[in-house]
């Protein structure tokens, strides 16, 4: 209990001075999209529950529980016409510890025509946004858990490329059998810049705590509760009501049946409810989903809906080798 406590307070340190860096404008959010369907499904509250390959993105302190090299391909679109893939690859280090690698990318589906005042097509252009990631995480101790991503990011508008570069740290305590709870602290990092330091952004930064309990797990059924508590790092007003509606809360839930098929070994329903409060809504919103293990393969399903923008739709699937 006192090394958790320990590395809370490390974690949260870290924040409090990611917070420090003040900034006008607009922070970089690409970097919050949601990805992998069951976390989604869930309604984002992931950060304690995630394990294994599925974890790296919401809390890579997951990551020290894989046992066996995994394959995750995970495609959201109709995010305000986006679309976004993901790739990751994670194995197993033995004594060193868990590895992972990442890569992400937002786009349009199609380049954008570049016109004249005519109206006569010159050429295309190009909008996306990337980030590639190595991950690492271990066992601090029996019950505690550590992790660390270090990204690489870029984005191109037009002819313009923006880069930067982020870490993320997180630990998840496992304090009983059945409830888990976790710390993030998540894209921290230099501004991302696209032309000169001074028309710089901040990226998304972001405190979590986020937990899991286990209602009931036997031999047929699991279910759980998970709940994600969000705290921006990134000051953009010093106003303390946008600084209050900076605070976010996800809540999730999953019901687990293994079933004695030969094909289908274990189904998942999932619901999530997300709260995102900002200058425009009252962010009150949900999601959904469902997955289904076949062999080594897991597929899973979600919709999100996320207040202002449309639908997110996503499909994720994951093998084990």
């Amino acid at each position: 209990m006192n090394r958790f406590l320990r590395y809370m307070g490390l974690v949260l340190g870290l924040g409090l001075l990611g917070s420090d860096a003040c900034a006008q404008g607009n922070d970089v959010i690409w970097v919050l999209f949601p990805y992998g369907a069951r976390a989604a499904g869930m309604g984002k509250a992931f950060t304690a529950e995630g394990e294994g390959v599925q974890a790296i993105h919401w809390n890579p302190a997951g990551l020290a529980r894989l046992e066996e090299p995994q394959l995750l391909l995970s495609h959201m679109e109709n995010v305000v016409d986006h679309r976004v893939e993901f790739l990751s690859f994670a194995t197993p280090g033995g004594e060193w510890g868990n590895f992972a690698f990442g890569m992400y990318l937002d786009h349009l589906g199609e380049d954008i025509p570049e016109t004249d005042a005519a109206g006569e097509v010159l050429g295309k252009l190009g909008v996306w946004d990337f980030f590639s990631s190595i991950s690492y995480a271990t066992n601090v101790a029996d019950d505690l858990e550590f992790g660390a991503n270090i990204k690489l990011l870029m984005s191109k508008l037009a002819d313009v490329v923006g880069y930067s570069t982020a870490f993320d740290l997180g630990m998840r305590w496992h304090a009983t059998d059945r409830l888990a709870l976790a710390m993030t602290l998540r894209n921290q990092g230099p501004k991302f810049q696209y032309i000169d330091a001074y028309q710089a952004d901040p990226i998304a930064g972001r405190a979590v705590l986020g937990a899991r309990y286990e209602i009931l797990n036997d031999d047929v059924n699991r279910w759980i509760v998970t709940s994600d508590l969000y705290k921006s790092t990134t000051i953009l007003d010093e106003s303390a009501d946008l600084q209050w509606r900076e605070i976010k809360g996800y809540l999730g839930t999953e019901f687990t049946y293994l079933t004695e098929s030969s094909s289908i070994e274990a189904l998942s329903l999932r619901g999530g409810y997300i709260w995102e409060r900002d200058v425009r809504s009252s962010g009150r919103s949900y999601s959904y989903g469902l997955g289904f293990k076949w062999g080594n393969a897991a597929f899973d399903l979600a919709v999100v809906d996320d207040n202002d923008l449309d639908l997110k739709q996503l499909f994720t699937i994951s093998w084990g080798f």
